[in-house]
């Protein structure tokens, strides 16, 4: 069902830029060198996800199809700023949601601290969704004490069906179907 996706996805007022292999792995080692790789503002706050990085370089090593649904820089076009990251934990039909929906989609973003609460999120959440070949089911786990985000789930028709522990922290699991 579901190919690979453009490598640049563009909203009003964001762009999420694909992060192929190269710029991964070099974020791991020399950050003068993955500002040298991109077009747009590195955060600093991007140099601290080593274990997100380090676990997007495996998929895409074992399984290159994926990557063009995995690691996405959020750039907010006005000042060309990486402001966060997004990223689907690989491509629809991911057996371990099985008991959510049949063909889910599990996605996780972040929006660094100095530009949360502006709309971001639900903004790149919502243009990756409307970029994505449908049907498809997506599931978002957000941490119970993450109430922007539950507020945005609940605003974008997400359907709370379950929860389950990740790393000690009790996550609410939310579901929505596109068609």
């Amino acid at each position: 069902m579901a190919g690979s996706l453009n490598r640049v996805i563009e909203t009003k007022r964001l762009c999420l830029i694909q992060l192929d292999l190269e710029f991964l792995e070099t974020s791991l080692v020399n950050k003068s060198n993955t500002v040298a790789l991109v077009d747009f503002g590195l955060s600093p706050y991007w140099f601290e996800e080593k274990s997100l990085i380090s676990t997007r370089i495996s998929q895409i090593k074992h399984q290159p199809h994926l990557s063009s649904w995995l690691l996405r820089a959020i750039v907010r076009r006005s000042d060309n700023q990486m402001i966060g990251h997004f990223n689907a934990h690989g491509k629809p039909g991911m057996v371990h949601l099985n008991s959510y929906c049949r063909d889910g989609l599990e996605i996780g973003y972040t929006i660094y601290k100095p530009y949360r609460r502006m709309g971001f999120a639900s903004e790149a959440l919502s243009g990756f969704i409307e970029s994505m070949p449908k049907p498809v089911s997506v599931v978002l786990s957000v941490e119970e004490s993450n109430k922007p985000s539950l507020k945005m789930a609940k605003k974008l028709k997400f359907e709370q069906v379950g929860q389950v522990v990740d790393k000690g922290k009790v996550e609410l699991v939310h579901h929505r179907r596109f068609v």
